[in-house]
């Protein structure tokens, strides 16, 4: 989650959403008589249409006070339910009941007569567990390439490179020899960046197919980067194309790919450590629940249809409730990813313990 605006002597919190887990503080920080304003869809009936299936859904801003929150149970959308206080007037729904859907990748507004502090903690907490990597992009075409570090949303320019045109003249491959100059002066310097530092992915963009050119060359001569490149349009070698990846949305699907990784790394090491008779983990409710009693949980990994399942809702806030009282770190777990099913498997918890505890009989 990203906080966008924050007045709270207005009473104002505006946020965008960038994981499932974010649905699940919202759940939570959003109560009956707030106000909420996001955008949304109304279907638009031009007079004479009287079918309901008529007309055109159009975007719309709409103000609630809130009723009700409604998580789906895949954490993949919310419903935030409610008495409609602001829209246009042409759409003559003021004082009616109304629904607006949020999802990953929304922006809203929360305005309350007074924040509390556990409301307030538990936005802070979903901005400071968000993902966010460090990324480096390199927008590229034959003629020039900009390098920029992407950290918590912040782009910050590294080095602007023009291709040298000092080829030998007579040569009939000048291209190739300018492309075979331009690319290793290109990935010594992205190695440098790399070593200084240490990003969690390379995100290499450009026009036509001289990025891919270049991510082949520049995996051949650096294999040890390898494994962090992606390649991604981009129409532009400048700041604008680095931007471009970012507003469209492509670091948001490499921190994805990154935390299912890290996810799928940390089950496998909590099954290493299961099979070996590990006393320093745990898994299943009722063992995770009396591990965090005694402060003995150093991580939990919890299943998002744990957290959203509305049956299962008081458990788990009474588990991430635990972890907060005993500074327990946690990850939601995706349940549509492979390390999601394998940890709905082992009962939707696992835990990392700091010391063993022992059972009660």
């Amino acid at each position: 989650m990203r906080i966008i605006k924050k007045d709270l002597k207005k009473g104002i919190l505006a946020v965008k959403l960038d994981g499932p887990e974010d649905l699940y503080w919202l759940s939570f920080a959003i109560k009956p008589g707030d106000l909420v304003t996001a955008r949304t869809t109304r279907r638009f009936k031009p007079e004479g249409q009287q079918r309901p299936d008529s007309g055109e859904r159009v975007p719309v801003t709409l103000t609630l006070e809130v009723e009700k929150v409604e998580v789906d149970s895949t954490g993949g959308s919310m419903r935030i339910l409610g008495v409609v206080r602001r829209a246009p007037e042409w759409l003559g729904i003021q004082g009616k009941h109304h629904s607006i859907e949020v999802a990953p990748g929304s922006q809203l507004t929360i305005s309350k007569e007074h924040w509390d502090d556990v409301a307030l903690e538990v936005i802070e907490r979903a901005e400071q567990s968000t993902l966010s990597p460090k990324v480096l992009v390199i927008a590229l075409d034959d003629r020039e390439a900009t390098i920029a570090t992407i950290s918590r949303f912040k782009v910050t320019p590294e080095v602007s490179l023009r291709a040298s045109r000092r080829a030998d003249a007579r040569s009939r491959r000048a291209d190739s020899i300018i492309s075979k100059e331009f690319f290793s002066e290109l990935s010594e310097i992205i190695n440098r960046l790399v070593e200084r530092h240490s990003p969690e992915a390379v995100v290499v963009a450009g026009p036509g197919f001289f990025k891919e050119e270049f991510a082949k060359h520049l995996t051949e001569h650096f294999p040890e980067i390898a494994s962090k490149i992606r390649v991604v349009d981009a129409s532009s070698a400048t700041l604008s194309g680095v931007y471009e990846v970012l507003k469209r949305g492509e670091v948001d699907r490499v921190a994805r790919e990154l935390s299912v990784s890290t996810d799928a790394k940390l089950i496998e090491k909590f099954l290493a450590d299961l099979s070996k008779g590990s006393r320093l983990v745990a898994y299943g409710a009722d063992h995770v629940r009396t591990a965090l009693s005694y402060g003995a949980v150093e991580t939990i990994l919890i299943s998002s249809h744990m957290v959203f399942d509305q049956r299962k809702r008081d458990l788990s806030k009474e588990l991430l409730e635990l972890c907060k009282k005993t500074r327990a770190e946690f990850r939601i777990v995706d349940s549509e990813t492979e390390p999601g099913q394998v940890l709905d498997s082992l009962g939707g918890v696992v835990a990392f313990l700091r010391f063993p505890v022992e059972e009660q009989s």
